[in-house]
């Protein structure tokens, strides 16, 4: 079997925990780095989070700390869903691993650049900004990654503004960078990660399936609540392992070829993503961006349960 070679980009957040879980035990898929931004909470906290997790996921990857604000704006964390700590509710077992001492923007770079081209995907679950400044400081890597998969971004209605969804609110700039560089792009919006629920039977099939599933079953309680009271929604939706699970197995989903504007106003709508379809031959060139439409819910239940099902369960303690 060829094990497909991801970075994961992510700011650890309950639901990049699960993330980081699915692409370390997924048989498919050979975790190599995770690198930490600022976004759920601040970079020391996600970084933090990031090695407890790796540690319970029994992983060898490493983890450096990156961009600790965005661009150009004060960061606004999001703690009114997942604390202070990027993980409200839930105590993960101290990790004692050392941080890489690079910056996470030099730490994709150096391994994308000593890679063969073509080989590594980038999974970014959190703001874009560890990934823009990557591209900035060597911009040769645009042709040597596979594909850019990327968790942010609404073609309807935002989760933290009524037209922008976190991410690309934090750090709008860097996401206008990152999907203007010229290499294969796929976006998973809240259109699809709403449509992967944690409904009370997924739940129940998680606490069910095995004890990694009953784990993350009470690692996403706190998450319901918030999403409860901060979206009135009774479920909470998966964003953050939409990508991972992608590419463990592509034919989860089904996309369509888009150009992509990332509103920069400083007014109501900053940070908002707009979609259109892509024009062949149109007056901006060739598009390679790709949102994602549709998941086979099914399916991606399945595979999840079954990377949990191989998670070593031994390491874990139980949330508190």
């Amino acid at each position: 079997m060829i094990r497909r070679k991801l970075l994961l980009d992510c700011d650890p957040g309950h639901d990049d925990v699960v993330a980081i879980l699915l692409a370390a035990a997924d048989p498919r898929l050979e975790l190599l780095a995770v690198t930490a931004v600022a976004g759920n909470a601040n970079c020391e906290a996600t970084a933090k989070n990031a090695c407890a997790t790796l540690d319970l996921a029994g992983s060898r990857a490493m983890v450096a700390a990156g961009c600790r604000a965005p661009l150009l704006k004060t960061p606004r964390f999001g703690d009114y869903i997942h604390g202070a700590g990027g993980l409200q509710g839930v105590t993960l077992p101290r990790s004692q691993r050392a941080l890489d001492p690079r910056h996470a923007s030099v730490a994709i770079v150096d391994a994308i650049m000593n890679a063969e081209p073509g080989t590594i995907s980038i999974v970014a679950t959190g703001p874009l900004t560890n990934v823009a400044l990557a591209t900035a400081l060597q911009p040769d890597i645009v042709g040597r990654v596979a594909e850019v998969l990327i968790m942010g971004g609404s073609d309807g209605n935002g989760n933290v503004t009524t037209s922008a969804e976190f991410n690309f609110h934090f750090d709008p700039e860097a996401a206008s960078i990152v999907l203007s560089q010229d290499w294969r792009v796929r976006i998973f919006t809240l259109e699809v990660t709403h449509q992967l629920l944690v409904t009370e039977e997924v739940n129940s099939r998680l606490v069910q399936g095995s004890a990694g599933g009953a784990f993350v079953q009470k690692l996403l309680e706190p998450v319901a609540g918030a999403y409860k009271r901060e979206h009135g929604m009774d479920s909470p939706p998966l964003h953050d392992p939409c990508p991972v699970a992608y590419l463990a197995d592509p034919d989860l989903f089904t996309f369509r070829r888009v150009e992509v504007e990332i509103d920069l106003t400083e007014g109501a709508h900053r940070g908002r993503s707009t979609f259109t379809d892509h024009e062949p031959l149109s007056c901006r060139g060739e598009s390679d961006v790709h949102l994602a439409v549709s998941v086979d819910q099914e399916g991606f239940w399945t595979l999840l349960d079954q990377a949990l099902r191989a998670t070593p369960i031994a390491k874990f303690e139980a949330p508190d």
